[in-house]
């Protein structure tokens, strides 16, 4: 077996790839550039490329230590540099989404201080926060949000802003911890009453409307309850929270519960799910070592992968797989099923990710380049 270029399509070497998503034939791509942002189409079997939309690029924020010092860099347009900032701190993180930045430093006695940006570098809001023992910041194409860690429950607060009119929609107290986002949605979770994890849920106006206990994932590529990729924004097609004991299955379009299972032992995250066939892809730990394995809501094994250390993403068809893996600084490495095993095909280098797959071929990407390849 092996993989067969079908074809390659090549973006502008000025832009990046920031978002995409796969409807029917086509896969949307939004390309941030030097002088623009493009919404473009790439037909799925024959790499037609069309540009959909362009418009002006929003935000680009960067940040690097050097020299006892976090610079925290805002741009406009790639390698269009606006304004620069630097900061002293344990901790300092910076980050941009359409007209405003988030730049965000914890000092050594845990004092946090954040400041909400425009695109000049005005600051238009300044907070300090005591006592926070960590925090994140995350968005989605219309909510920019900052979610604090305190050292005790009192402390902890998530902050929303609505994108469109700059402001303040929303301040949680008591609630705060890790934000995973996606094109359309945030979540929090952290810590409650008796040490139960938490789960909330905003819409674009950063309205809340979904509390539940557990930790989200954001399979395929969200599957991990930490945010794996600060910049790319990935589409939600399925939510999944898991707790202690259960997996729910969340509708994103309602929030509704579309099935819920008991959760397999050692499970550290969800990597695909089939409602077709009611199948999921769950990283287990089996004695202290990485697996992954599909199987069924009643747990029935389809099969099981070899040890699987670092993998970020996944999908899945029947007969493929395709991963991306954080050694070796990212590496993509294709497999067939077969005999309820993964047998390898082939391997990519680094910063490659997989994004659509069916029974015979996969697509892949990085910043400026997608191809397809077919199973010979």
């Amino acid at each position: 077996m092996s993989l067969k270029l079908d074809w390659k399509r090549t973006f502008p070497e000025d832009c990046i790839i920031t978002g995409f998503k796969h409807e029917s034939e086509s896969i949307f791509f939004n390309l941030y550039c030097s002088s623009n942002e493009l919404d473009v189409a790439v037909n799925v079997n024959n790499g037609r490329l069309t540009i959909k939309e362009q418009r002006e690029p929003g935000l680009l924020g960067t940040f690097e230590f050097r020299e006892h010092l976090f610079i925290a860099t805002c741009y406009q347009g790639l390698g269009n540099r606006l304004w620069y900032r630097t900061c002293r701190g344990v901790i300092t993180r910076f980050h941009c989404q359409q007209n405003l930045c988030i730049l965000a430093t914890l000092s050594k006695d845990r004092v946090l201080e954040a400041s909400i940006l425009d695109k000049n570098g005005e600051t238009l809001e300044t907070m300090k926060y005591n006592n926070v023992l960590d925090f994140t910041i995350g968005s989605s194409r219309d909510i920019l949000a900052l979610s604090i860690s305190g050292l005790d429950i009192d402390y902890s607060r998530s902050i929303l802003i609505d994108l469109s009119t700059m402001n303040i929609v929303d301040e949680i107290e008591k609630f705060g911890g890790q934000i995973v986002s996606t094109m359309d949605h945030v979540a929090v979770y952290g810590f409650k009453e008796y040490g139960l994890t938490h789960t909330k849920f905003f819409d674009k106006r950063g309205e809340e409307v979904l509390e539940i206990e557990g930790i989200p994932y954001f399979p395929p590529y969200n599957p991990l309850p930490i945010p794996i990729h600060e910049r790319l924004k990935f589409p939600t097609n399925i939510i999944v929270v898991g707790d202690k004991h259960n997996v729910k299955i969340i509708n994103p379009r309602d929030y509704s519960i579309i099935f819920a299972y008991t959760k397999m032992p050692f499970t550290k995250g969800i990597f695909d799910v089939d409602l077709e066939e009611n199948t999921l892809i769950s990283l287990l730990n089996l004695m202290g070592k990485p697996v992954l394995i599909k199987h069924d809501i009643r747990g029935v094994v389809d099969w099981v992968s070899h040890i699987m250390r670092e993998v970020s993403y996944l999908v899945s068809s029947r007969n493929l797989v395709a991963l991306n893996t954080r050694i070796f600084g990212g590496e993509t490495r294709i497999y067939r099923v077969m005999d309820r095993k993964l047998i390898h095909i082939d391997s990519f280098g680094s910063n490659t990710i997989p994004i659509v797959i069916n029974e015979d071929s996969v697509i892949l990407t990085n910043d400026r380049l997608v191809t397809r390849y077919i199973v010979e």
